[in-house]
């Protein structure tokens, strides 16, 4: 059973996730900076540690030590509890890349400024190939 179907179902549907969220899980392989962004996206979004885990698994087949830097940030961030500010994601609830923040700074939203690199969502036909999203289809489909 694969987990983009709950993620999908929690986050909404890919085609309105952050681009570069979309190629770091399905087309490049894994580096720290990649992973971090990864985790942030999961994070931010209230994705639980086990199932951020399942999908990085499924979609990227990473290294032990991939996996454990996967982890070692989520560690980081809930201990991070009165810290305003960790790092940016792209909140799917408002659209918008926002700031990380630690628990007692949660309720205040603080938006990153994008001006200069705008956000692009979703698949894109020159960035996936057909072959990507028949893959990334077939494994939307299993979670069903």
């Amino acid at each position: 059973m694969s987990t983009l179907g709950y993620l999908e179902r929690t986050l909404g549907s890919m085609h309105s996730w952050h681009q570069d969220i979309l190629r770091y899980l399905f087309l490049v392989a894994p580096t720290h900076y990649t992973l971090l962004e990864l985790a942030a996206f999961f994070y931010g979004n209230g994705i639980s540690l086990r199932l951020a885990t399942e999908c990085l698994t499924e979609c990227l087949s990473p290294s032990q030590d991939d996996v454990a830097f996967f982890l070692s940030k989520y560690a980081l961030w809930d201990r991070c509890t009165d810290v305003p500010f960790l790092y940016e994601y792209y909140d799917m609830s408002v659209g918008l890349v926002v700031q990380l923040r630690g628990a007692e700074y949660r309720d205040e939203r603080v938006v990153v400024e994008e001006s200069c690199f705008p956000i692009k969502i979703g698949f894109g036909v020159s960035v996936f190939s057909f072959r990507a999203r028949c893959v990334i289809a077939e494994m939307r489909a299993a979670s069903h």
